[in-house]
Order: structure tokens, then sequence, then C-alpha cells
């Protein structure tokens, strides 16, 4: 009997153990490859970014490569490539990363802004203008694309483009001290105090005590007729540069105007003595000594 009922188990047990595997197994399998494929993919991609991005570049390039390898199509591989290979000269290699890159993705403005930039590199300048605007045209608020937009306007001597340009970066990128003070310099020469005092006013903010920025509130006020407030801009800057020329002057011509020539006097010699054949200062100092 008990023989009998061994012989009974025993093909049960081994028909178990020979089960053939269903098909949701084998897509659960795949799927499982596939994501530890993702993740190690992505391991190596991270190592490549991090080397380009702490100058590292071969060991960048070689990670890239071995992404691409196993995923041609990997987009951040492919276009991180392509600015390794720039960051070495390696042009036409970045434009072909770049190329391949908008193949696969042409909505990235990023790498029309880079491969603008390979081709001006290279001196290429009417493609490198026209992948700029297609990178505006994707992304017009695109921070690296304004500013080279303004950069060519004022190399151009389109003043008004640049103003424009600049005030869109700023509306943007409202932090951006050194961009404030670039569009402030544009409206001070155009004339245009109240805007000027406004985008310095926010440079001083974000980049403290800036000679160049107090220097500039300085000369608003004093042209609009606040002495006492141009006083403080110039004073702010002679602590910080005792022989800021335009400053001196510029305190003694409100000392001049408020009829304090014995003081006046003194700020002038100050900036004659750093600047014995500026004319301008020469005739204030014969002027106040003689009177």
């Amino acid at each position: 009997m008990k023989i009998r009922i061994l012989l009974l188990v025993f093909p049960l047990f081994f028909a178990a153990g020979c089960k053939k595997r269903r098909p949701t197994d084998e897509i659960r399998l795949q799927v499982d490859s596939e994501l530890k494929k993702q993740e190690r993919l992505k391991v190596e991609y991270d190592l490549g970014w991090i080397a380009g991005s702490t100058g590292k570049l071969d060991l960048a390039i070689r990670q890239f490569q071995k992404v691409l390898k196993e995923e041609p199509g990997h987009i951040g591989a492919n276009h991180d490539l392509g600015l390794a290979y720039a960051k070495q000269g390696k042009l036409r290699e970045a434009i072909e990363q770049f190329m391949r890159t908008i193949e696969l993705d042409p909505n990235f403005d990023e790498a029309y802004f880079n491969l603008s930039t390979a081709y001006f590199r290279l001196g290429q300048n009417d493609l490198a203008m026209d992948y700029l605007n297609r990178c505006m045209k994707l992304n017009p608020d695109h921070k690296d694309g304004l500013l080279r937009i303004a950069t060519l306007a004022e190399q151009r001597g389109e003043n008004s483009k640049a103003l424009q340009t600049l005030a869109r970066y700023m509306a943007v990128n409202p932090r951006d001290g050194e961009i404030a003070e670039r569009l402030a310099m544009h409206y001070f020469q155009q004339g245009l105090d109240e805007n000027a005092r406004v985008e310095f006013m926010r440079a001083l903010k974000l980049k403290n005590e800036s000679t160049s920025v107090l220097y500039h509130l300085g000369v608003i006020s004093h042209r609009r007729g606040y002495l006492d407030d141009a006083s403080q801009y110039y004073t702010r800057v002679l602590n910080s540069n005792p022989n800021h020329v335009d400053c001196l002057v510029g305190i003694g011509e409100i000392l001049e105007r408020q009829r304090k020539f014995h003081k006046a006097l003194i700020y002038y010699e100050r900036a004659l003595g750093l600047e014995p054949d500026n004319s301008f200062v020469r005739q204030k100092v014969a002027k106040l000594r003689s009177g």
C-alpha cells in the first residue's frame, strides 16, 4: 500500500518540476532585464556627466561612447558627447553629435544653441545664425541665446535691439546683477536716466558695492540736480578707490555749485595730481586759485 502511494505521488512531483514557463513569466523576465539595463546605463551616463562637468573630458567621452554602444538613441549621451568634443576643440565631431541629437529630438533647443556655437567658432556665421534662430523659435526665453543675440547686436552697433534683448533677459532672469548693470549702461548711454537708475539700483542690490554702479548712480543724481545723493554715491566710490578721478571731479563740481570753493579746489587738485594732462581739471584749478 505504501509503495503504491509513493508511485502515485512521484510522477506528480516530477511533472510539477518540468512545468513550462507561461508567456507572462517571459514578459516579466524581459522587463526586469530591460530595467536593469536602463539602471546601469543611467549610472554610466551620470559618471560621464560628472566627468565632463569637472573637466575630465577623455573620461566623459569614454563613458558616453559606452552608453551609445548599447543604446545609440540615448539623447543625453549624444548631446553631451558633442559638448565634450566641443570643449576639446573637436568641432566637426561635436557638430555630428549635435546633428544626431536633433534627429532624435527635433525640439531640443539646447542642441540647436550648441550647434550654433560650434558654427560660430568655425566662422560659419550664416549657419550659426540659422541654428541660433531655430533655438530661439523653440524657446524665446533661452538664457544663453538671448545673451548671444544681445552681444551680436552690440557688435553691430544695433543698440536698440541689444537693449530690448537684455530687457527681455532680465524679465526672465531678474537676479542677474551683471546683466542688470549691462542693461543699465544701455539706458544710460541713450539718456534714459530713470530706466538706468532702476537697473543700476537692482545691480547694486545684487552686486553690493560695485564702484562702476555707484559712480553711474552718482552721475544720474548729479545731472538731475540731486546733489546730496550724487555726493554720497561719489564718496562711496572714493572710499574703495581714492584715485577715482571722475568722482573727485564730480564732488569738486558739487562743492563749487554750493560755493564751497576752497573744498572744491582740494578735490580738483587731487584729480589734477592724478591726471596732469587733464585740461578740464587744469582750468578748474586755475579758476579757483585766481578767484
